[in-house]
């Protein structure tokens, strides 16, 4: 672990001795400095060194450390705090390399006892020799490193300054719808004893849509495994592809979201009737909503708007889950399916009025319509006049009620 350490620190502690390392050695008595030059700087081990020295092995160890404690003594007095390991791992590390070629060589071959000059004075020429070289290699260091965060900020200041290329065109929709209008029939979360199979009413609005003069392809039925995020795609997917009338038909239950608002049930988080004004605002063209569900009124004076019919099957809290208007909605739908959007709900609303009179029951629910033409909320028949044609017996209020897959 001492030995993983100490080389880790080896680059660091190198580069805060080298300016100062010739002269540190130069301070030193001249045996230190061969003991050291051999051992680090020719890479020697203690017994060649000792050798070279005329010593033996342990003596020759001993004078490599305690030359080493004086170098630490010496770069301590400098302010350089290192330990004896670091400083020769230091060096060790980087002296070989950093060493011009012959100028080693020489000095060992002075300190072997060479005749041309004696053992002293090569290898303080050497030392001298290989500190300046190891001196000058460290500041041409310093400077190509200089070189290159000039290089990398100036780099950086060209980047800033080009402007950047427009982003390529995105569209809100894949593929657009050809002309003509289109529908999105939701099928939410329903209760399991539901009297009527919310499906199957679903698949008959559908069916009314396409005599109506809807194209098959543009009447889409969303149900199943039925999100948040996957209601609110397909709506910003008709935001880029209807420009004609739209048609959004929410069946299923209704409640009351964090802070009171009316809000869609699905599976996980609800739709609330801020996330459709938003997704149906986006949408251009005229546009016919119906939120055939319990505590369904709550959505009309959020949805409302000057192009905008929006039914609801209920008009406050504590009305049927499913009411009966939904499935009288349906069956007027299938009957004249090109009447305008009121004349069914009014139709609708009649159908209802005279089951619960006929069944001597208090009524229980209330449909309720936002106008655009007069932008307020209309009780039934929604500004319509109904001639005694139009209204429905009481036998075929009761038929159409027990009707339940159209």
């Amino acid at each position: 672990m001492n030995a993983i350490a100490e080389q880790s620190e080896a680059g660091p502690a190198w580069q805060q001795l080298a300016p100062f390392l010739d002269e540190a050695m130069a301070e030193l008595r001249e045996p230190e400095r061969d003991a050291l030059l051999l051992r680090f700087f020719e890479n020697k081990s203690l017994k060649e060194v000792g050798g070279a020295l005329g010593l033996e092995e342990p003596a020759a160890q001993k004078r490599v450390a305690r030359s080493l404690e004086k170098l630490r003594a010496i770069f301590a007095q400098r302010g350089l705090m290192l330990s004896v390991p670091v400083i020769a791992g230091a060096v060790a590390a980087h002296s070989v390399q950093a060493a011009p070629a012959g100028v080693t060589v020489a000095v060992v071959a002075a300190a072997k006892g060479t005749p041309a000059t004696s053992s002293a004075q090569a290898i303080v020429q050497g030392v001298l020799k290989l500190m300046l070289w190891l001196k000058v290699k460290f500041a041409l260091s310093l400077g190509l490193v200089a070189l290159a965060v000039c290089a990398v900020a100036t780099l950086a200041i060209a980047q800033l300054r080009q402007p950047e290329p427009p982003p390529p065109p995105q569209r809100s929709s894949p593929v657009p719808l050809p002309s003509g209008p289109a529908a999105l029939i939701v099928v939410g979360l329903t209760s399991a004893d539901a009297p009527e199979k919310v499906d199957s009413l679903a698949e008959a609005t559908r069916r009314g849509l396409i005599q109506r003069g809807f194209p098959g392809d543009h009447v889409e039925i969303l149900s199943g495994n039925v999100n948040r995020k996957r209601i609110l795609q397909r709506l910003h997917d008709y935001a880029g592809s209807v420009r004609d009338e739209f048609w959004l038909v929410l069946l299923g239950h209704s409640a009351r979201a964090a802070g009171g608002v009316p809000a869609f049930q699905v599976s996980g988080v609800r739709v609330t009737a801020t996330d459709l004004k938003g997704a149906l605002d986006a949408i251009p063209g005229r546009q016919f909503v119906f939120i055939g569900t319990g505590d369904s009124g709550g959505f009309l004076p959020v949805l409302r708007d000057a192009r905008r019919s929006v039914l609801s099957a209920t008009r406050a809290e504590g009305e049927p889950d499913q009411p009966r208007f939904l499935s009288a909605w349906v069956t007027e739908f299938a009957k004249d399916s090109k009447a305008s959007f009121a004349e069914i709900a009014a139709r609708a609303a009649a159908a209802v009025d005279a089951e619960y009179l006929n069944s001597n029951m208090a009524q229980a629910e209330h449909a309720q319509l936002a106008d655009p033409a007069s932008g307020r909320i209309l009780d039934p028949p929604f500004g319509v006049e109904l001639t005694p044609r139009d209204q429905p017996s009481s036998q075929q209020t009761t038929n159409s009620a027990s009707t339940q897959n159209l």
